[in-house]
């Protein structure tokens, strides 16, 4: 065996791991910026969900021509905030140009549509982030409904904004 053909050798193990190495790093990276995205998809799935809850109270308020509470106001425009800057730091969910349109276009005539368009978008984003949630969650919904229509319903759920404000 002569030196060129170690010398070839040792090179060639050389270059293929460290194509080996740099394509292990690449898929590692797109992994990782995947589950980013996924983590954040998700906490943004919770805000808007948080939003839509609380942005209700708006729309329900229109509706009766009633005033509603600066506390309830305030609430949603920190969600609101919140969820900005979530969108700040995770430019590339697939959701982000809806979430903003929701956050910051005055093009909505009613709260009502704005709210109608939240809840669009939640069963988008549950369907691809908490599938088995969301789908259970959907059938506990429709049911509700039919309590909440019910004279005299109090509601008992604690994980419920109408809990906490008791109404």
């Amino acid at each position: 065996m002569d030196i060129q053909s170690i010398a070839l050798g040792f090179l060639s193990g050389v270059l293929l791991a460290l194509i080996g190495g740099l394509i292990n790093h690449k898929i590692k990276t797109k992994s990782e910026e995947q589950k980013a995205i996924e983590k954040a998809e998700y906490e943004l799935f919770l805000k808007l969900n948080d939003l839509y809850q609380w942005y209700f109270w708006l729309a329900t308020n229109e509706l009766h021509k009633k005033e509603t509470d600066d506390e309830i106001i305030t609430t949603i425009h920190k969600i609101a905030v919140d969820i900005g800057q979530e969108l700040h730091k995770n430019e590339d969910s697939e959701f982000t140009e809806q979430l903003l349109r929701i956050l910051y276009d005055e093009s909505y005539e009613t709260y009502t549509q704005r709210w109608k368009e939240m809840s669009s978008l939640s069963e988008v984003m549950g369907k691809k982030v908490t599938p088995k949630h969301h789908k259970y969650l959907k059938q506990l919904n429709d049911s509700n409904l039919t309590y909440m229509a019910k004279s005299g319903f109090t509601p008992k759920a604690p994980g419920t904004s109408r809990f906490r404000l008791r109404v």
